[in-house]
């Protein structure tokens, strides 16, 4: 059956809508679990009916972007094993639920992806004998085929997809939940986190633990304060262990922490990360702030949502000036959106965002 769809726009707010074919009735099983348990990668319809007529289903879309417009903004190889890993949970839920797996909206330009959180967002159709016409194989096919990839990366994980998915007559979720943990297994050890509670492996960019439920938040700040801080203090006794990243030498020990520097540069301007209260000295340029440690002069952990190299910040006619680096969920200075690769200059205050991590821009000689 082929689904009618259409996206409403209204005051800020964006509304998919399908109805139903005459004489269909609502699957009274599948909507009290939609709504009861709030199911992640679900969006939860309203219904709307009269007697005799057509159901109406709505699903709130705003603050999302289509699967489609996504795989078309140069996808590196992380947001690509994310997306399979996500799609193979949702499918696993389904069977879990004991959902129709017919019902189910799996089309690119239906699949939406929150902006905030890179969390994907299903349309599950909960009416009785309801048949989306879903093929489960060849919507995972199409990912490999639509993708604009990375240019600046190796896509043999790519071939290895399509490898994996034909290895089998039928879909296997399983061959695609080897693939994922294939992949991850290939990150190295610095992309790993570690809850400091329980000692259980998290994934880069989970809030709260799985296995304890602790927050890591407070230990994400810890570990850029103990790294990033860029002023000099007196050395103390006991130390335990010493970290050098780049001239700076991190020594720490039971009771504080010391940053000793070689020739230390002069602060030009500062950034004030919003999570963790964090100063962040800007001392050289070019200056390039992303989640890649080895890439960057500062490096954002446990947030996704920003690229391995997001932005640069440069000075020309004696004006900071910030760019983005074609960054997957793009830069936004006081709530405008750049375009990538253009010079933005920046003042005092400004406020910024990369992809959901915010910071305030300082010029040389403001306090906190």
């Amino acid at each position: 059956m082929k689904t009618k769809i259409k996206i409403k726009k209204k005051e800020g707010t964006r509304t998919l809508i399908l109805h139903s074919e005459k004489g269909q009735s609502i699957n009274q099983v599948d909507l009290k679990k939609l709504h009861d348990q709030s199911l992640p990668g679900f969006i939860e319809p309203i219904i709307q009916s009269a007697m005799g007529k057509k159901l109406k289903l709505s699903y709130s879309i705003t603050g999302t972007h289509s699967l489609e417009w996504i795989l078309k903004h140069g996808v590196r190889k992380e947001t690509f094993i994310d997306l399979i890993d996500q799609l193979n949970q949702v499918l696993k839920l389904v069977e879990n639920q004991n959902l129709d797996i017919r019902s189910l909206l799996l089309d690119r330009k239906t699949v939406m992806i929150s902006q905030n959180s890179g969390q994907l967002n299903l349309i599950y159709i909960p009416i009785q004998y309801y048949d989306c016409g879903c093929d489960v194989r060849r919507f995972y096919e199409s990912l490999a085929y639509n993708t604009v990839f990375d240019s600046q990366e190796e896509t043999v994980y790519v071939t290895d997809y399509l490898q994996t998915l034909n290895s089998s007559v039928t879909f296997a979720k399983f061959l695609m939940e080897e693939y994922v943990a294939r992949h991850r297994q290939n990150r190295t050890d610095q992309d790993r986190l570690i809850c400091p509670h329980c000692g259980n492996q998290v994934k880069e960019g989970e809030i709260f633990c799985s296995f304890c439920n602790a927050d890591l938040r407070e230990s994400v700040s810890n570990e850029n304060r103990a790294v990033e801080v860029p002023i000099s203090q007196k050395a103390t006794p006991f130390i335990t262990e010493a970290i050098t990243t780049g001239a700076t030498t991190v020594l720490t020990s039971s009771c504080q922490t010391t940053v000793l520097q070689e020739n230390p540069a002069s602060e030009k301007a500062w950034l004030e990360q919003i999570r963790g209260k964090i100063h962040i000295a800007i001392t050289k340029f070019p200056f390039v702030i992303g989640k890649e440690k080895n890439q960057t002069d500062y490096t954002v952990l446990g947030n996704t949502n920003v690229s391995r190299k997001h932005i640069q910040l440069s000075i020309k006619d004696e004006r900071i000036q910030i760019q983005d680096l074609n960054s997957t969920n793009h830069t936004y200075v006081n709530g405008k959106c750049i375009q990538p690769g253009c010079l933005v200059p920046l003042t005092d205050q400004d406020r910024i965002l990369l992809g959901n991590e915010e910071f305030i821009f300082h010029e040389k000689g403001t306090e906190l």
